[in-house]
């Protein structure tokens, strides 16, 4: 494959040419229309006493047609068709015979001082129109085409002796001349400059293959060809962050580079590659291609890490459609889907679009616009689940789960409607509703049960907002609550972000006194770094360490993890607990707090609430 597809730049220049013709349109055909006008009418009308009348008609009459056929639209620049050329031709051409004719119409009127001087600016008219209107790209032809009539004149007026017309044609013949070369050139030099700006548009300057727009392109083009298809698929390299973060960012351009050497080298001919942005790429083809060889792209790295070569792994989702219906915005849609389908199925495989996962989509995508309508009218409600003390079976908290309720009666679980919402970045309103129920819990349990905490799951990102501390501070302060009394659950899965920002909202929330819980440890991008570096209060260890007591060294995994927790300070709650077994587990474990099916499933809060009061239950202050 070329980097540089000369139908696409072609396609280009032709298009900044009618551009820059356009552009002017008006200027143009109302100066040329009003220089018709002052020659066609104008002149008849001066030379009529002058120049045989039959001979004059003819002669405005055939510039006439002549300039309507060039005005009509016919011949724009830019344009190839057969048709098209002629009539520029005859136009250039005729017109030039014509202008030269004008001075021979009658030859013995020349001495006439005044026809002499009408005759010399009706060529300066002539010269300044052609230098101006015809088409920059017959400049040589131009210029033959001017001194060519232009001598017609200089040659009558020598004949006739008329030397101050003569004088005049020629001073003005060498100064248009030379101020229409410089027009030439500036014309030349503007459209190569949007050329290029074309080219820099089509052509990814980093990588030297395509760019959006380029694959945008080649879509419309396959649009309009024979082919009965279109295919297209996004390439997306795995852990992008992780290689610029250890190796720098040189080599990650380097990565990029290698990446578009292997796509060039490997897609057929008919195929198009670009850069889609980032470290995401896009090949576009008429016909099936396996996609499997571009999956690992091999990356020497600098001599400073060894010299050695890294392997790099990409997913890939990929998607066809008719040629007939499909657009650029429908390929990219599904083809980037099933690349994010790719990515959940573990990295490093190749999703291709199809019926089913049509349909999924077209479900997911309605169910992102109910679910943006139900969070702005208040119906993701609260759900609650039992926090428990392993040792006597009392509640001692609880968490609140976000739930969305449907008018047949179903529930649509937070898996299928939060990371909508995240992707929406609309995860931070979600976690304000939260702890907006979490508050009305708490100011109902005041009075029931004075160590009861309530923990609510909150977005990673909700953390870049750094008016989050005061937020939560004025809710609690509003309803009268201790801050202990609230835990914000982050989803240690959402891999917590390294930032200054993030470090310095969570440290102002534990300053005022709530509680920071790391959720879902043991899974995902569990570290014992992020346990450690960050201000967590709480650790909910996931259901994972919780079942997993039948395999060797569970225990010890288990027990270590409640160690270290309590070394850092933190309270350990145990998930998933579904079975008196699991429960004595943890217990021996260490474990003293614990959730689960075994204690309650999630319920209405006020269910909870209801069963909350009519227990008598000791209090355990967390």
């Amino acid at each position: 494959m070329e980097s540089d597809d000369p139908d696409d730049l072609e396609a280009a220049i032709d298009r900044v040419r009618r551009e820059i013709y356009l552009e002017q349109r008006d200027l143009v055909d109302f100066a040329d229309t009003l220089g018709i006008a002052v020659v066609t009418i104008g002149v008849p009308i001066m030379l009529w006493d002058h120049i045989p009348h039959g001979r004059l008609l003819v002669w405005s009459a055939l510039l006439f047609m002549g300039a309507l056929s060039w005005l009509s639209g016919v011949a724009p620049p830019g344009s190839d068709r057969l048709a098209v050329r002629l009539v520029r031709g005859v136009w250039i051409w005729g017109s030039s015979v014509l202008w030269a004719a004008l001075p021979w119409l009658s030859p013995g009127t020349v001495t006439d001082d005044t026809v002499a001087w009408i005759l010399t600016v009706v060529v300066i008219y002539g010269i300044a129109s052609d230098i101006v209107f015809v088409p920059q790209t017959f400049a040589t032809k131009l210029n033959w085409l001017v001194t060519g009539y232009s001598s017609s004149y200089l040659i009558a007026f020598a004949v006739a002796s008329q030397v101050g017309p003569l004088l005049a044609t020629g001073a003005t013949l060498a100064l248009l001349t030379f101020g229409g070369r410089g027009w030439q050139q500036l014309m030349a030099n503007l459209i190569e400059k949007r050329v290029e700006g074309e080219r820099r548009a089509l052509i990814d300057d980093l990588t030297g293959i395509g760019s959006r727009a380029r694959a945008v392109a080649a879509i419309e083009r396959l649009r309009t060809s024979p082919t009965t298809e279109i295919h297209c698929a996004f390439l997306d390299v795995d852990d992008f962050k992780q290689l610029n973060d250890t190796y720098g960012y040189d080599t990650g351009d380097q990565a990029l580079h290698q990446i578009a050497a292997k796509l060039r080298a490997v897609l057929p001919a008919d195929w198009t590659c670009a850069r889609f942005g980032g470290d995401e790429f896009v090949a576009v083809g008429p016909q099936h291609f396996d996609l499997s060889d571009l999956s690992d792209v091999d990356v020497p790295l600098p001599e400073s890490f060894g010299g050695t070569v890294l392997t790099l792994q990409l997913s890939i989702g990929a998607t066809r459609l008719p040629s007939a219906t499909a657009t650029a915005s429908d390929l990219f849609r599904e083809a980037g889907a099933a690349l994010r389908r790719a990515k959940q199925a573990g990295k490093h495989t190749t999703v291709t679009m199809t019926s089913e996962l049509r349909a999924i989509e077209a479900e997911r995508t309605a169910l992102g616009a109910s679910v943006s309508n139900a969070l702005e009218e208040g119906k993701i409600v609260a759900y609650s689940q039992a926090i428990t003390d392993l040792r006597t079976g009392d509640s001692i908290g609880m968490e609140l789960l976000a739930r969305w309720p449907q008018p047949d009666g179903t529930m649509v679980m937070p898996n299928d409607f939060v990371p909508i919402i995240e992707e929406q970045g609309r995860g931070p309103q979600l976690g304000l509703v939260m702890i907006d129920h979490a508050i009305e819990v708490l100011s109902a349990l005041k009075d029931k049960d004075d160590g009861c905490f309530v923990t609510v799951n909150l977005s990673a990102r909700h953390l870049f907002h750094r008016t989050l501390p005061h937020e939560v501070r004025d809710k609690l302060a509003a309803a009268n609550l201790s801050p202990s009394k609230l835990v914000l659950e982050i989803t240690e899965s959402q891999h917590l972000p390294q930032s200054t920002i993030w470090q310095a909202t969570a440290e102002h929330l534990r300053e005022l006194g709530v509680g920071l819980a790391i959720d879902d440890f043991g899974t995902g991008y569990s570290s014992m770094e992020q346990m450690l570096s960050m201000p967590f209060s709480h650790l909910k260890v996931d259901r994972i360490v919780t079942s997993a007591f039948a395999r060797p060294g569970a225990s010890d995994l288990a027990a270590a993890i409640v160690a270290m927790a309590r070394g850092a300070g933190m309270v350990t709650i145990a998930e998933g607990i579904e079975t008196e077994e699991e429960r004595d587990q943890m217990l021996s474990a260490g474990y003293i707090y614990g959730q689960g099916y075994l204690y309650s499933r999630p319920q209405p809060v006020a269910d909870f609430l209801i069963a909350l009061s009519s227990r008598e239950h000791g209090s355990h202050v967390v």
